[in-house]
């Protein structure tokens, strides 16, 4: 009987529990990654993860059957946040002068919130001058 982190090797060193199945569970190995294990039946992954840094450990034990693959789960990237765009100051309108003129923004020049050519009668850019 021998003993190692607890565990207690009976049965003359063989397995105890047995599951009289015949698909082989590969392990291997990974010092780099904290020494981590790696669990597979799947020979073509068993064949390419030494080149990896993962060192074959063998068969470990048999199952009775192949249960539903699991998915390989990927870090997703994070999206950048969307820069926020400056907003814009909302125009003013102003039906006509004497609306500019109550608003207390006479004259408007060309290019002022609220300007347009139709309030500039001389065409100076010069609006509600009058």
């Amino acid at each position: 009987m021998t003993s190692r982190h607890g565990w207690t090797q009976d049965n003359n060193g063989q397995p105890v529990f047995y599951s009289g199945g015949n698909v082989a569970i590969y392990r291997v190995y990974n010092p780099r990654l904290r020494g981590l294990h790696h669990w597979t039946t799947d020979t073509n992954e068993y064949s390419i993860l030494p080149s990896n840094s993962w060192h074959q450990e063998g068969i470990k034990f048999y199952a009775t059957q192949f249960g539903n693959p699991i998915q390989t789960q990927y870090a997703r990237p994070i999206a950048a946040p969307t820069p926020v765009q400056p907003q814009q100051p909302a125009q003013s309108y102003y039906p006509n002068c004497a609306a500019v003129r109550s608003a207390g923004r006479a004259p408007l020049y060309r290019g002022q919130s609220g300007y347009r050519d139709g309030l500039d009668r001389g065409g100076d850019g010069i609006a509600c001058d009058q």
